[in-house]
């Protein structure tokens, strides 16, 4: 009895079943001995059912460590150890986990703040759509992390306020275009229009007017002063002369130029017409500042010389800077 308990105490399953089997035969009736025996046989069982785990466990360890899942890896090897404390196998790759992980974590932290860093210089800028992305990429390296989750709450907020401020200054800018375009003042209206594209460019309707517009005068032109592309120096003016519009057509004409600038300056573009050697009036074109053509349009009906004078030229002069006119056309509207 004295050797089994001691084989038994040190898991000696073999030879403590021996002892006790012995003294069992020494005294039949003593149920000590077959007591012991059967613990031996669950201790046995418990011993068998751990190293099943402890496979188990590892072999799971293993194909999470192999597909790169270092936490679920970690997890698993950590219940292997619980399984058969000190294995060397599990105990390494905890170890090897954990220092990778907490790489990992430091670099985490690093990407987040620069990330949180970007994401609030963007916003005080209030360049939303920017810091939204910085702020989402922060809540990516760290989705516990609550203050990128709520700047993108706060900035979802300021979007849809800025949508609907935006969408009722457009209402309110395309209200007077359509006035305009109904009144016939097709300058203004075009003007209106090209301001409610800037304020919604997601809206086509605006372009859409700007393009029927000048469809319009295009379809209405009553003379074509300009048809090839025509260079007018800096401090220069050029005058191009046409037959006198008769006084029935002369109630709602517009004077239509596609041009561009061609210096370095950006010209002051003098719009002057007239009879003979007498200049009968003229108009300030808007700045022509881009290199690319572009339509403008002058009402010149509005000036009372034009309607009542047989005027029979227009000249453009640009100061300051040099120009090029593609397209200059008078067109009556409706």
């Amino acid at each position: 009895i004295s050797l089994g308990d001691e084989k038994f105490s040190s898991s000696l399953w073999d030879e403590s079943e021996m002892a006790y089997q012995q003294a069992k035969k020494l005294k039949p009736g003593e149920q000590y001995p077959t007591q012991q025996i059967e613990k031996i046989s669950q201790k046995r069982e418990e011993e068998k059912a751990l190293k099943q785990n402890y496979a188990q466990m590892v072999t799971k360890a293993d194909a999470a460590y192999d597909s790169k899942n270092y936490p679920e890896a970690l997890s698993a090897y950590q219940q292997a150890l619980n399984y058969k404390p000190g294995a060397e196998h599990p105990a390494a790759r905890v170890q090897e986990i954990s220092n990778l992980l907490f790489e990992q974590e430091q670099l985490a932290n690093k990407d987040y703040n620069e990330a949180i860093e970007n994401a609030d210089q963007l916003f005080a800028a209030k360049d939303y759509n920017s810091a939204v992305k910085f702020y989402e990429n922060a809540s990516a390296l760290k989705p516990i992390e609550k203050y990128p989750k709520d700047k993108i709450l706060a900035i979802r907020g300021i979007l849809q306020d800025r949508s609907r401020n935006q969408m009722e200054a457009y209402n309110k800018i395309i209200m007077n275009a359509d006035r305009l375009y109904q009144d016939k003042v097709l300058d203004q209206a075009i003007d209106a229009y090209l301001e409610a594209a800037l304020a919604n460019p997601d809206e086509s309707y605006p372009m859409d007017m700007v393009r029927k517009i000048r469809q319009y005068l295009d379809d209405h032109a009553m003379v074509d002063l300009i048809s090839t592309p025509t260079a007018i120096d800096a401090d220069s003016e050029k005058k191009f002369n046409f037959n006198a519009i008769e006084m029935r057509l002369r109630k709602n004409n517009y004077i239509s130029i596609n041009a561009r600038n061609t210096g370095e300056t950006d010209p002051k573009v003098y719009v002057n017409y007239g009879k003979g050697n007498q200049k009968n009036g003229g108009i300030v074109l808007k700045s022509i500042t881009s290199n690319e053509n572009g339509d403008f349009l002058v009402r010149v009906s509005i000036q009372d010389r034009w309607y009542r004078e047989d005027n029979n030229w227009i000249s453009i002069y640009a100061e300051g800077g040099s120009i090029e006119i593609s397209r200059m056309k008078i067109a009556q509207g409706d």
